[in-house]
């Protein structure tokens, strides 16, 4: 990796799927949006800015040009990651239900004394589907947050203009912005900023899991 403090790690997780006699998932199904794409779609008011990708589209949430403050940007965010969020639970609901309506386990359904009393196949069975469900790129999220934070709010040293024209080209031609942006805040540094932002975001995405990610009655 270009910036020597970070270091390569492979992190692996056990999650514990009871079936003999219980209501747990039938499945341990993983699900993984990328959900750093949501600091994209923000910088570029919802839409992809690779060339070639013009197409790709989430939703409206203003020209962070012409944003005051970060609190602006980041309510922007925080739109952008609902819709990256709905969208993926969206589609993971439809292969779920046709997954539901072409699969049968036979061999897994006779784990179950749920399908054994019922005759129904595990696939069928009303039982929680969904284990759980992972945001791949948080932290990432969290230190992009914070470096547009410190570098284009509080200490003005690059306009919105210049960060979008530097992604623009893949960083290419803009080195010491480049390095400015990797040294910026991180989480999990002693950064007070940024570990603030984590604790701001863990809260609203989970008030809005709780309470507005209703997708296809989900």
């Amino acid at each position: 990796l270009e910036d020597s403090r970070e270091k390569r790690v492979f992190a692996n997780c056990i999650t514990p799927g009871p079936t003999t006699n219980s209501k747990g998932a039938c499945r341990r199904d993983a699900q993984y949006p990328q959900i750093l794409k949501a600091v994209e779609f923000a910088l570029f008011n919802g839409r992809d800015p690779q060339a070639g990708f013009e197409w790709v589209k989430s939703v409206e949430t203003g020209d962070p040009t012409k944003f005051k403050d970060f609190d602006e940007f980041y309510q922007a965010w925080l739109k952008q990651w609902e819709w990256v969020v709905k969208s993926e639970v969206k589609f993971r609901n439809r292969v779920f239900k046709v997954l539901g309506q072409t699969l049968r386990r036979p061999f897994v359904s006779a784990l179950y004394k749920g399908c054994l009393e019922t005759g129904l196949d595990v696939m069928c069975y009303p039982m929680p589907r969904f284990s759980f469900q992972s945001l791949v790129g948080l932290v990432d999220t969290i230190d992009s947050l914070a470096a547009v934070k410190h570098l284009v709010y509080e200490k003005k040293k690059y306009t919105m203009a210049q960060l979008q024209q530097a992604i623009k080209a893949d960083w290419v031609g803009y080195d010491e912005m480049r390095a400015d942006f990797q040294n910026a805040p991180k989480f999990g540094n002693d950064s007070d900023s940024a570990d603030e932002i984590m604790v701001r975001v863990n809260k609203d995405i989970s008030d809005i899991g709780r309470t507005n990610l209703d997708v296809d009655g989900h």
